[in-house]
């Protein structure tokens, strides 16, 4: 399987189970894995950049535009991150995954008055 179809399978299941939650918590922390895979994809090969444009064509209408936005900028800032070295991979994943987390905790709270 091409990292580009693995990147849009774990966009799909990230999407699904958001889809599925009823806990904002829960959303927020597969947006988080979403994104802290996408680094450790980002490592490997760059053809996985493919899986917004993807994303726009294919599942944009299927979801609310903040929650589709929102996954789509905690991917472009997976994307942007320098690649590290395999021994400090662990905790930049860690570290990223933890500030997506809260960013996205804070654009909940934001839009639940």
């Amino acid at each position: 399987m091409k990292i580009r179809h693995l990147c849009i399978l774990f966009l799909s299941m990230a999407l699904v189970d958001v889809a599925r939650a009823q806990d904002k918590r829960l959303a927020c922390n597969s947006f988080a894995e979403l994104a802290a895979t996408v680094i450790q994809i980002r490592q490997q090969e760059q053809e996985a950049t493919g899986v917004l444009d993807y994303a726009n064509a294919n599942l944009k209408d299927q979801y609310p535009p903040h929650v589709f936005n929102l996954v789509k900028k905690m991917i472009r800032e997976a994307f942007e991150r320098q690649p590290v070295g395999t021994s400090s991979l662990e905790g930049e994943v860690r570290t990223f995954a933890r500030q997506q987390r809260r960013g996205c905790n804070e654009l909940y709270a934001q839009l639940d008055p």
